[in-house]
């Protein structure tokens, strides 16, 4: 899943929106800023 934001948006606080929805086994994530 790749969640795209603008702004001062933490993407990093949907994750444990993820985790419940999908229940993974294990999670990896990477933060790339950009602009």
């Amino acid at each position: 899943v790749d969640v795209f934001l603008c702004g001062d948006c933490d993407p990093r606080a949907s994750l444990p929106v993820f985790e419940r929805a999908f229940a993974p086994e294990r999670i990896e994530h990477r933060l790339i800023e950009r602009g």
